[in-house]
């Protein structure tokens, strides 16, 4: 073992004892309390703090390198969990990204998938950067919005003819989803309707529906691109 292998553990009362890799010490002359790092030199993510009761016997270097040990393991055991963190923070950064990219694939995805449930398939019509000038969170919440708003139109609107309208224009993202249904009655649906409009809220956006041009129900969602 080289001199850059040894830690040092330092007794209140002056006492030193030397082992590989095992760092601790004791705070006061009587022994009765110990300080253990968790983490090695310049990486130090917590101490453990140990003490005794008064009259209990003193730490002996045999059980500090035990402890020392076990702080051993406690910090893998941390540096793990960080890294697991890390690696699913960046696969959620990844699965925006990915959102963002292919966002012109994924409203199609969705729109076809009303199909089965309206019994016929709703216009679609998407114009501007989709793919490149929306933001990955921009994009995420889009894609929630048309999820609600093809549920409530599957659910509620007993239509025989939809559209859905995506498009980048003038820096904004403006989502249009409309119908010849039976129209939003006036008290109806306002919690799935209020959680469409915080939607738009959050980003700096609008939110409307009504009836407009010909369409009973016209549900219209706009945010900054970014």
């Amino acid at each position: 073992m080289t001199d850059a292998d040894v830690a040092v553990l330092r007794f209140g009362n002056g006492t030193e004892i030397a082992d590989g890799d095992v760092t601790a010490l004791v705070d006061d002359e009587s022994a009765q309390s110990a300080s253990i790092p968790l983490g090695r030199e310049g990486s130090v993510r917590a101490v453990l703090e140990i003490g005794k009761r008064p009259g209990r016997l003193p730490f002996t270097p045999s059980l500090l390198r035990m402890l020392s040990a076990f702080a051993d393991q406690a910090s893998i055991a941390l540096e793990l969990a960080e890294a697991r963190e890390d690696a699913e923070r960046l696969g959620l950064l990844e699965d925006r990204h990915r959102i963002a990219k292919d966002l012109r694939a994924h409203i199609v995805e969705l729109v076809e998938g009303a199909r089965g449930h309206l019994g016929f398939m709703p216009g679609l019509r998407m114009e501007g950067w989709l793919d490149n000038a929306v933001g990955d969170a921009v994009a995420e919440q889009l894609l929630a919005v048309l999820r609600e708003a093809l549920s409530n139109l599957v659910r509620h609107a007993k239509a025989t003819r939809a559209e859905v309208v995506a498009e980048v224009t003038g820096g904004k993202l403006t989502l249009i989803v409309q119908d010849d249904g039976v129209g939003v009655p006036p008290e109806g649906r306002r919690s799935g309707l209020r959680n469409l409009e915080e939607r738009a809220t959050l980003l700096g956006g609008s939110f409307t529906i009504g009836a407009a041009d010909g369409w009973n129900t016209r549900l219209r969602w706009s945010v900054p691109v970014h």
